[in-house]
């Protein structure tokens, strides 16, 4: 009788654990967003195709890597100036991976391993700095109050792949943990990094349902969340990983779930590689976190669907950025590189 009753017991929390994941699922609400704004190109001259997207106070910024080039615009995508200088000299850039601004000043970050400085007012060239470490992958990347930033890197066996520098591009620490996952893979330890406000790192996995944050001054894991219970990333996962079973030819190679991320304001937005089928018509792209900074808890806010009515709403999108003052949000789509403007709904 006692055996039963123990199974009995266990079998009761087990079924109130899926019944209370559904109910989490059912009552996420699902936004459908059309664009404000679609731009192809600027001042009839300038097209790009896989860009960055920053905006500070009055610019939108675009890092168009190909053509490594910044190109800054006013908010009517007018152009303000253009640095177009490409080369391996300090003033120059070779593959621009990532931007941001803090304080008048536009970092760029170079895949010739070092951070350039301009004014962002006018994009006159300030320094630059060389990263010592040559693991740096070029992803989202973050700097603190103290100058020193935060780039997102090809971790090693032990999964450290946040690496954290100086303002003169010296190593200070690198750090990270694995995700807790049978694979012999580094890519799928890949991590979007980012820093909340109150200035503890907040690492979303690229590949699977995890959620850290860090502790920027020691590297100390404080909390691991792991955010899979929600439908439509435990399908994605699930989705992922029969087909890698079933081909050969993509077995060795991970493919990422979160394409990338922004957080601003205690919400986290991911572009979300909605393994859904073949009809695509029903993909959601976006989903959206609720992040408690205090407790270190995270919890999936909505999910938004974009329908541009073009090629793109049939994949995920890459380029993301949120203007978390004016409520606005800019993707890049994958097909035909347009530059979207929503509204978001707070």
């Amino acid at each position: 009788m006692p055996t039963i009753t123990f199974f009995l017991f266990f079998l009761f929390i087990a079924i109130s654990c899926n019944l209370q994941s559904k109910r989490e699922s059912k009552t996420i609400l699902l936004d459908t967003l059309k664009p404000a704004k679609v731009i192809s190109k600027i001042a009839d001259t300038l097209f790009f195709k896989k860009v960055k997207i920053h905006t500070y106070k009055d610019l939108i910024i675009f890092c168009d890597e190909a053509n490594a080039r910044i190109i800054v615009t006013n908010r009517k995508y007018e152009p303000i100036y253009t640095i177009a200088k490409k080369g391996d000299a300090p003033d120059e850039l070779r593959y621009p991976l990532n931007i941001l601004v803090r304080n008048d000043t536009l970092f760029v970050e170079d895949a010739s391993f070092k951070i350039n400085a301009y004014h962002s007012k006018n994009g006159l060239y300030i320094g630059s700095c060389k990263i010592e470490a040559k693991s740096v992958f070029g992803s989202v990347w973050a700097r603190d109050s103290l100058g020193n930033f935060y780039l997102s890197s090809e971790p090693d066996e032990e999964g450290k792949s946040i690496l954290k520098i100086n303002s003169q591009g010296k190593t200070l620490k690198w750090f990270g943990e694995k995700f807790p996952i049978e694979t012999n893979n580094l890519i799928a330890h890949y991590k979007h990094i980012q820093l909340t406000g109150n200035q503890k790192i907040i690492a979303l996995s690229r590949t699977w349902g995890y959620l850290d944050f860090y502790n920027t001054s020691t590297g100390e894991l404080l909390k691991r969340i792991n955010i899979s219970h929600y439908e439509p990333i435990q399908r994605a996962i699930d989705s992922m990983q029969r087909d890698v079973s079933l081909s050969p030819a993509t077995r060795q190679n991970v493919r990422n779930l979160f394409m990338n991320s922004f957080y601003a304001n205690g919400k986290l937005y991911a572009t979300f590689t909605d393994r859904i089928g073949t009809n695509r018509k029903h993909a959601r792209h976006i989903l959206v976190f609720n992040v408690d900074e205090s407790k270190l808890e995270v919890k999936l806010h909505k999910i938004l669907k974009i329908k541009t009515n073009t090629e793109d709403d049939a994949i995920h999108f890459d380029a993301l950025h949120v203007d978390s003052q004016n409520d606005v949000l800019y993707l890049q789509g994958n097909v035909t590189y347009n530059i979207y403007e929503f509204h978001l709904k707070i």
